[in-house]
């Protein structure tokens, strides 16, 4: 990923937060692409932000501005703000990550004269109320280009025949899928080591995760799994897990990215059960490892997950069905190589950062 030496415009990145999620990690291949086709990149950050988060954007060189404002502060204030941030300043583009409040900075970066508006959406339709919807189709009209994450977003929002709109799937760098795996020849039934990376919220189905780990502990005391992350609903669950006598499930925390890599290295199963989900990046982060995924039938996750060859999808929320498709790979190891090898060469051919890339180009270049 070589910088290209012919120096463009100005982007800015416009993002409510900056924490350890999906949306903030395809911020940062979206910063990397920028820069790598000549653009300057700075990047403004209204409200809450791990610092750990910022310095890896600062590492790649964007400018970060972090407003430090508080999430109720009311809408024309930030609008106010935002404005005031923008204008006089000379950034040929505004890239904002349509995450709420998304219609807000919209407005202030058109009443700044920023030119070009692309909005990023990231999460579908599907529970939002009727003004979020009305304030999406503001938002699109003052835009000049949409990017959505999946086809199902793209769709839920009512974006199919825009000829506004793109479908850019999330990538990963090609620097994870060649990281070497050890259980890459695994074929004796044994332990099968499973795990969910996300925050600990609702939407994300760990608790429904637990319910099928009871259903399996009678089936075989092999069947382990570690959850990744924390969030809001951390003490409900590791309370769950507790009263559910599962000793087979470890609460791990958050993890860096480095770590993360090491865990793929050791699991063989990746499952998330999530209630909605516009794309699901943790699903190609795994696929690129070798992991096969058992995915919830919801929102963008068909699109990445490859039913009976890259992994199993399974009905949202049904508890039997989620401990089915894990025991299909306890009881045939050895499709845990063969969904794992489809699975790097589905993101090698289809989620690649270089595929990523050159529809980021396709999108700034098309003026």
């Amino acid at each position: 990923m070589k910088n290209n030496p012919s120096q463009k415009g100005e982007v800015l990145i416009a993002i409510p937060m900056l924490l350890t999620g999906g949306t903030e990690v395809q911020t940062l291949y979206l910063a990397t692409s920028l820069i790598n086709l000549g653009y300057r990149v700075t990047l403004c950050c209204y409200f809450e932000y791990e610092q750990s988060v910022v310095e890896q954007f600062q590492s790649l060189g964007v400018c970060v501005n972090l407003l430090g404002l508080s999430r109720s502060t009311r809408q024309f204030h930030l609008m106010a703000i935002l404005r005031k941030y923008a204008v006089g300043k000379c950034y040929e583009y505004a890239h904002i990550q349509y995450v709420q409040p998304g219609l807000i900075p919209v407005i202030a970066f058109r009443l700044a004269r920023i030119n070009n508006l692309i909005i990023n959406i990231h999460q579908p339709s599907d529970y939002c109320s009727f003004k979020s919807k009305v304030f999406f189709k503001v938002a699109l009209l003052l835009s000049q280009k949409c990017i959505s994450v999946s086809k199902y977003v793209q769709t839920s929002w009512g974006m199919k025949n825009s000829s506004k709109c793109k479908v850019i799937y999330n990538c990963v760098s090609t620097d994870w899928i060649q990281y070497p795996q050890k259980h890459i020849s695994k074929t004796n039934k044994g332990a099968l080591n499973i795990a969910i990376v996300g925050r600990l919220r609702h939407e994300k189905g760990q608790s429904i995760a637990l319910d099928a780990m009871r259903l399996l502990k009678s089936y075989s005391p092999l069947i382990k799994l570690s959850i990744i992350g924390d969030g809001i609903d951390s003490n409900y669950l590791f309370d769950k897990a507790k009263s559910l006598s599962l000793e087979s499930v470890d609460f791990q925390g958050i993890k860096s990215k480095s770590e993360i890599i090491e865990i793929y290295r050791e699991i063989d199963l990746l499952i998330i059960p999530s209630k909605f989900e516009g794309f699901g990046l943790v699903a190609i982060e795994a696929m690129s490892s070798g992991i096969p995924v058992v995915a919830s039938r919801v929102g963008g996750l068909p699109e990445v997950v490859s039913e009976g060859e890259t992994g199993l999808l399974y009905e949202a929320g049904s508890v039997e069905e989620l401990a089915r498709c894990i025991r299909y790979f306890f009881d045939n190891p050895e499709c845990i190589n063969q969904f794992g090898f489809k699975g790097r060469e589905k993101v090698k051919s289809v989620f690649s950062f270089e595929n990523y890339s050159e529809n980021i180009m396709d999108i700034y270049d098309a003026r």
